[in-house]
Parts: structure tokens; C-alpha cells; sequence
């Protein structure tokens, strides 16, 4: 087997090694077929077209693909469909060729066709003459064409029977129509049906239905048909008591009648109906309904009389008891009816106690006396005093405790109250430290001695004595230094007090400075500014601070006459620092202003200490 054209050699060798040769030739067939389509118009009353199919080599194949999933191998094949078909004709060598051809309807002149308009028919009224229940027309549309449209009309005849002639109109989007006829006869064999016609029943004389009206007749031929209705009564054994038939009937326009009758049975069984009756109930002392004004109402008797009786049970205390009201009527035919109501009445509301103080929280010499008197009012018993007990809750100190204040009481009943008043007793006051001296500055040889006894005065605590406690804090040699000399107590409850004085020992009398040096710490600016400054010197070296009294924000403003070690703290009242300005080295005749910044500190006087090295200066300031 070769795939290729051209000239191949046949070698052929025997067993003696002797060889023979032969050539053969190989053309090359690659000549395609010419395939030729031809289409048309689909015949209007076939609905069909043969297309047409060619080649110019014989011995091909045909095959056809179309619209709608069109195939065939037919060389002529017969089409309903119109659009486009594409014809491949392939060559015994394999080559193919193709071609396409148009199939199209003109459906100018093709009208709908009816091949059937449905039979004529006799039905029982009632029945459906729906199309598709009775039979309709077969339409065929045509291939190719627009849309066709079908509708009927209807026209009836006669009364009974009845004559439908339904008339089919079929139209396309062009406008070509086709009509047919179909006659149905319509009969009436059936009688009208009676709805909602009332079943019998039996009932009290006072529950006789009005006849209905909600009666009606329906009819397989006619919607609705008229109803007509007598009644008749027949008398019963005794008054009140009888029986009635009501009869309901329709008759069609064929003349198929219907009726139905409803019997009454009328008595009476029924006793009176009592009036008014009160339910059971059940009430305090104070609220004991009257009798209720009961009547009687009866269908057949209208004078029925009502008899009354009430009996009183007594209870386990006075403002406890059952009260039994009996109401009892009989009609004229014996009937009877019987109410009880049964009022219990109770007493089960505790008293009141009238003007109860509410809470309060007092210190704890403050305290409201313990003989207030109340009131206590009942709904069953006269107001009555209630007096009160006190109950004490320790709490955490002596001077901190909770008082309940209690009125209780009872009634006949044994209903309990009680009212309480919380007086909760606080010790929030700190005790006060009377004759805390002045600060001094002394030499050293002047120092008041320590042993000075202070008082402490208590809202809750008797007077009590203090002793005093001194820090000493350094300077610069024996005879320069500073006295801290506190007072500090507390009361049972923990508020603490303390008081100081401050004792600023030296060796000779300190001048008090009233200037003020403006600028920016770390320059020699030296120019003073005036006003609210405290000033202290040692030596050659100016302390001071400004603006004092402050708020929130002062300077304390030095300049060393030599070059030391700084450190420049805030301390307040105990001598704790709670404030460390500086702590660095400074030199000479440099003036330095520190900023201190007491921003949610605690007004007060505080004391400012200036170290250089050995020497020590002092100052208060007073944050307001």
C-alpha cells in the first residue's frame, strides 16, 4: 500500500542469489466532483417540494443537511420544511464537492387549509361545548408561512332544544381566510337542583328560623332558575308545641320541576332564662355587692315571677364570711331554672402604714431620733398607732453603721405589714488638728522643742491628743536646715488629717527677695519682673518663685554664683516629693528657670528644695 504517486521498482532475488526487476507506476486521482443543488417553492397543497441533486462524475454519493435537523442521502429528496439545504457529493477517490440551494414558500396565494371543521353533535345540556371536549377543526399550516390564527363564533337557537351554530374562521398574518361550520343540538332531559335547602330540625318555641331566602335552583341548562315557597302548619298537644313544612320548588323552561321541604318541629322544653345573674366572686370586707335585680325571660310564658333567698356562713374571723344568693323561676309549663351565686367575702389586704420616711444616709451625728409614732389603716378595723424598734447593723468602724427602723402590726385577720426605713449612718469627716502653729524661721540655738500636744476634734469621736513627728531635711552645714514637723491622726472610720510646720533653721536671719527673673531656662537673661513671688537666698544665690499663689503652672528661677551639682524637688505636706523639677549640673551665674506643672494635684502648700552640692535652700508655694 503507497500514499504517494510516482514510478516504484520490484527487486526479486532467488535462492541461487540471481535477481529480476520490474517497475510500476503510480498517477495521482485528485480530480473533486462538481456538485449542482436546485431548489424551489413548496406546492401549496402538497406542502412538499423534490429538490434536485447533480454531479459530474458518476458513481457518487449524495448527502443532503436542512432545517430542522434535516438528513438524506437521497440523490432527490422530498422536503416540507423551508430554508437553506447544503448537498456534499463525494467521488469513489475521496474528493468531495458541494453545493446549496433555497427552498421558500410564496405564500401570497396558499390560504389555510381546514380538512376537518368537527362534527355535528346532540349533547345533554350541562355538557361542556368546549372545543376540545366536543371536537374542532384540523388546521394545517402552511410550510414556510406566517402564523395562522383560529377563533370561533357561537349563535344559539330556539329554546328547548337549543341550536349552536359555531362558525371557524382561520386566517394568516397575510390576511388569506378559511371558514367552516359546525352545528351542535343541545337537549334537556334533567330537572333543576335545589341548593341550600334547610334540613329538619327540631326546635324551642322561641327559635323558630325565618324561612330562607338563601334558596336556590340550578339547572344543566340555565344558570339559575326561580324559586318558589309555601309553607303549611299543623297544630300540635298544647300551645307552643306544633310542626311546620316549608316546601321550596323549580321548574326549568323545558318543564322539569324540582321540590324539597323542610319540617319544623316546634316545642317547648326550654325553662326560663334568668337575667342578670352575678358570677361568683370573691371580695374584701369592705366590698360586699348588694343583690343583683334579677328577671326572667321565657319564649312561651312572658309573666314568669322570680323568687330571691340568701343565707350568710360564717367564717374564722370577723372580716371572713360566704354569702349564698339563690334566684329561682317556673314557666307555665312547669319548667324551672335555678341561679346561685355563692360572694365570698375575705379579709386578706394587710394594713397600711401611713407616713413611712424614706431612706437616708446621715452622718453619724446626724442621726434622726427613734420614738416617731405612725399610723396604721385597715379596710376592715379603725386606724391604730404603730410604734417602732430599731435594728443596728455594724458596719465597717464604729462611726459607720445601718439603723432599720421598723413599724410592724396586724389586723383581726392575722394580716401582717411592716415599713422600714434604712438610716444608713456614715463617718465621712476627718477629724480636725486645733492649734497647729505658724511656720517659723529660727536660728539654730531657737529651735522650739518637739514635744508640743496638739487636739483632734471628731463630729463622731471624743477630743483626742497628737503628738507630733519631725523629718529633718539636710542643708548646708549644722546650724542650715529644715524642720518638717507633722501632726497626723485619724478617726475610727479611717479619715486621716495632718498638719505641718515647717521650722527653717540658719544661722543668721535669710532676706526675703521680691523680684522675679523673666526668660528661658538655661540663658542669662536677668531682668526681674514684680509681683507674687516667695524668695529665699543662701550665700550669693537667689531662690525664687513665681507667680505664687498659682494655678496649675509656676517658675522657681535660681542662678548659682558657682558651677554644682543641682537637684531641684517639690515635696508636700508629709515631705513626700511629688515633684523632681532638675537633677543635673549647673554653672556659674547662669540663670535657670524650671517650669512645675501641678496639674491634678490637690490645692494646698507645698515646699520647693534647691541642693547645689552641700548647700540647701527652701521655699512654699501655695496652689490654689
Amino acid at each position: 500500500m503507497v500514499a504517494t504517486a510516482g514510478t516504484y521498482t520490484l527487486t526479486v532475488t532467488g535462492a541461487n542469489g540471481c535477481t529480476s526487476q520490474a517497475s510500476a507506476d503510480v498517477l495521482l486521482d485528485a480530480d473533486a466532483p462538481i456538485a449542482t443543488a436546485i431548489g424551489g417553492s413548496i406546492d401549496c397543497d402538497l406542502g412538499t417540494f423534490q429538490l434536485i441533486g447533480t454531479a459530474d462524475q458518476s458513481n457518487v454519493s449524495f448527502s443532503w443537511t436542512g432545517p430542522n435537523g434535516f438528513l438524506s442521502t437521497q440523490q432527490d429528496p422530498v422536503v416540507s420544511d423551508t430554508g437553506l439545504y447544503v448537498l456534499v457529493v463525494t467521488a469513489t477517490n475521496g474528493c468531495t464537492g458541494s453545493d446549496s440551494a433555497q427552498v421558500s414558500n410564496d405564500c401570497s396565494d396558499c390560504p389555510p387549509l381546514i380538512i376537518d371543521c368537527g362534527p355535528d353533535v346532540t349533547v345533554e345540556c350541562g355538557t361542556s361545548l368546549h372545543p376540545l371536549d366536543i371536537g374542532h377543526p384540523i388546521f394545517r399550516k402552511d410550510p414556510g408561512c406566517p402564523e395562522v390564527f383560529v377563533n370561533w363564533t357561537d349563535q344559539w337557537f330556539g329554546t328547548c332544544p337549543y341550536t349552536l351554530v359555531r362558525t371557524w374562521t382561520a386566517t394568516d398574518s397575510l390576511g388569506l381566510v378559511e371558514t367552516c361550520v359546525q352545528t351542535i343540538t343541545v337537549i334537556d332531559t334533567q330537572a333543576p337542583e335545589l341548593l341550600f335547602v334547610p334540613g329538619d330540625i327540631t326546635v324551642n318555641c322561641d327559635a323558630v328560623p325565618e324561612p330562607t331566602d338563601n334558596v336556590i335552583a340550578s339547572d344543566n341548562c340555565k344558570e339559575w332558575i326561580p324559586v318558589s315557597f309555601v309553607e303549611t302548619s299543623i297544630p300540635g298537644n298544647c300551645p307552643g308545641s306544633y310542626i311546620l313544612e316549608r316546601t321550596w320548588s323549580a321548574t326549568d323552561d323545558c318543564g322539569n320541576t324540582a321540590s324539597q321541604t323542610q319540617v319544623i318541629t316546634v316545642q317547648d322544653i326550654l325553662p326560663p332564662q334568668l337575667m342578670g345573674v352575678p358570677q361568683d366572686t370573691t371580695v374584701q370586707c369592705q366590698e360586699m355587692p348588694p343583690p343583683a335585680p334579677i328577671w326572667a325571660v321565657d319564649a312561651c310564658d312572658l309573666n314568669v315571677s322570680v323568687q330571691f333567698n340568701e343565707q350568710i356562713n360564717p367564717g374564722q374571723c370577723a372580716g371572713s364570711y360566704t354569702v349564698v344568693r339563690t334566684w329561682a323561676a317556673t314557666d307555665a309549663c312547669g319548667n324551672t331554672a335555678v341561679a346561685v351565686q355563692l360572694v365570698l367575702v375575705i379579709d386578706t389586704t394587710p394594713p397600711n402604714i401611713v407616713g413611712v420616711p424614706g431612706d437616708v444616709t446621715v452622718e453619724c451625728n446626724s442621726v434622726p431620733p427613734a420614738d416617731h409614732v405612725l399610723w396604721a389603716t385597715d379596710n376592715c378595723k379603725q386606724p391604730w398607732t404603730v410604734v417602732s424598734q430599731d435594728s443596728i447593723v455594724p458596719g465597717a468602724c464604729e462611726g459607720a453603721y445601718t439603723i432599720l427602723r421598723i413599724w410592724s402590726t396586724a389586723d383581726d385577720c392575722g394580716n401582717a405589714t411592716t415599713a422600714t426605713q434604712m438610716i444608713t449612718v456614715v463617718d465621712n469627716t476627718p477629724p480636725t488638728i486645733v492649734g497647729v502653729p505658724d511656720d517659723v524661721t529660727v536660728s539654730c540655738d531657737s529651735v522650739p522643742p518637739a514635744d508640743q500636744v496638739l487636739w483632734a476634734e471628731d463630729n463622731c469621736k471624743q477630743p483626742w491628743t497628737v503628738v507630733s513627728q519631725d523629718s529633718i531635711v539636710p542643708g548646708n552645714g549644722a546650724c542650715f536646715y529644715t524642720i518638717l514637723r507633722t501632726w497626723a491622726t485619724a478617726d475610727d472610720c479611717g479619715n486621716t488629717v495632718s498638719a505641718m510646720q515647717v521650722i527653717t533653721v540658719i544661722d543668721t536671719e535669710l532676706p526675703a527677695l521680691d523680684d522675679t527673673v523673666d526668660g528661658t531656662l538655661g540663658t542669662s537673661d536677668n531682668e526681674a519682673q514684680t509681683t507674687g513671688i516667695s524668695d529665699l537666698e543662701a550665700g550669693d544665690v537667689q531662690v525664687q518663685a513665681f507667680p505664687n499663689p498659682f494655678r496649675e503652672n509656676c517658675t522657681i528661677v535660681f542662678t548659682p554664683t558657682a558651677a554644682a551639682n543641682a537637684l531641684l524637688q517639690v515635696l508636700d505636706v508629709r515631705g513626700r516629693i511629688v515633684g523632681e523639677l532638675l537633677q543635673s549640673p549647673v554653672q556659674a551665674g547662669v540663670t535657670y528657670r524650671v517650669p512645675f506643672d501641678a496639674a491634678g494635684m490637690s490645692a494646698g502648700t507645698y515646699t520647693y528644695r534647691l541642693i547645689l552640692d552641700q548647700q540647701l535652700l527652701t521655699g512654699r508655694i501655695m496652689l490654689n
